[in-house]
């Protein structure tokens, strides 16, 4: 008899859509879960039952100049009028501009639901977690065994998620991340996250990782005073050499490239423009602010390269890399860790040693 739950028969594996139908759903027809995901999660007190919509189209004031947006969810009350906006991500990321585009639809509240905590690209938007869900709605009374069953699955696969244990110390990270036999939620990206929050134990530092369209796994660490404000690409008459000048995302960058038997591990040190501009970089009109960038770029990697500190650091002269220092993929978390110490600590304080002026 197969073991397998409703959510692997009909192939929802991680299926961004049918947790977001879920979550409609649950909150329409059942009022425990409904009442614990509105005033735990989302910290709406309202005494009136509100209509939750999945992809129903929203369009913007007109002067806005914004085309009609499709969120995920949106709550509604009638008397008097409020709205509650949620985009759920669960292992994708925002589409250009997705919630930029999204706040122009009027509401009172704007939500991010991630597996992770991320942020949107919209101020206006809070982040909230499905870990908060599983902890306030979890154990919630359902008289519709139909709609228990599923919700015990959900639970089932967040708790999965959220429990997977740390890496040991003697773990390397391909034994961790790429030799396991994932399922569900969890993903090598997944544990590829738990293992660099793992390897680098300074608070001061933020970190993000994520799977590229290469297949590679990516992860950065930095300090908010490396990176400037994103620039408007929009606005051609910012665009000039002063501009490029005062523009940068410094930024250590640790990825991991996976080829049959052989991955190889490397940390590179970046310095990139703020928004990262990809192939746009060429385009005429960036002329003035990408001689102007790459004008303080050169200087910065002047400074890098005569105060690179010991260890096995080395030049490089990429595009946007300016340093690069090669890590073992196979060596465990321990001598990782011990390694960050001794190369990689050393390189934050020579970065932190550049005059920005």
């Amino acid at each position: 008899m197969s073991n397998d739950h409703i959510f692997e028969i009909l192939g929802v594996t991680a299926r961004e859509d049918s947790y977001t139908d879920l979550l409609c759903h649950a909150i329409n027809n059942c009022e425990e879960f409904r009442l614990r995901f509105l005033n735990g999660v989302l910290a709406v007190f309202r005494p009136d039952e509100p209509e939750c919509f999945t992809r129903r189209e929203c369009v913007p004031d007109p002067k806005t100049g914004q085309p009609p947006a499709i969120p995920d969810l949106i709550l509604s009350w009638t008397d008097p009028p409020f709205h509650v906006l949620i985009e759920n991500k669960i292992h994708s990321v925002e589409g250009l501009d997705q919630t930029l585009k999204y706040q122009a639809c009027e509401a009172d509240k704007y939500f991010y639901l991630t597996l992770v905590g991320e942020t949107a690209k919209s101020a206006k938007f809070e982040s909230i977690t499905w870990q908060q869900i599983l902890e306030h709605c979890n154990g919630c009374k359902n008289s519709d065994p139909k709609l228990q069953l599923l919700l015990d699955e959900l639970w089932e696969r967040l708790g999965e998620y959220y429990d997977l244990p740390q890496p040991k110390p003697t773990e390397s990270l391909v034994d961790y991340v790429i030799n396991q036999d994932n399922h569900r939620l969890v993903t090598t990206s997944h544990r590829f996250r738990r293992y660099v929050a793992a390897m680098c134990e300074r608070e001061d530092l933020q970190t993000s990782a994520w799977q590229d369209h290469t297949g590679s796994h990516v992860a950065q660490w930095y300090h908010d005073r490396w990176k400037t404000p994103e620039i408007d690409i929009q606005d051609e008459d910012r665009l000039t050499d002063q501009a490029g000048r005062y523009n940068w995302n410094v930024h250590l960058e640790m990825k991991l490239a996976r080829g049959g038997r052989d991955h190889s591990l490397t940390m590179f040190l970046h310095c990139e423009t703020s928004p990262y501009l990809g192939r746009s970089f060429n385009k005429p009109e960036f002329a003035s602010f990408r001689e102007g960038f790459f004008e303080a770029q050169k200087r910065f990697r002047e400074y890098i390269h005569s105060h690179l500190p010991g260890g096995d650091w080395r030049k490089a002269n990429t595009k946007w890399a300016i340093a690069k220092l090669k890590l073992l993929p196979s060596t465990s978390l321990g001598e990782l860790k011990s390694q960050f110490e001794r190369d990689v600590y050393p390189m934050i304080d020579v970065i932190d040693g550049f005059d920005w002026r």
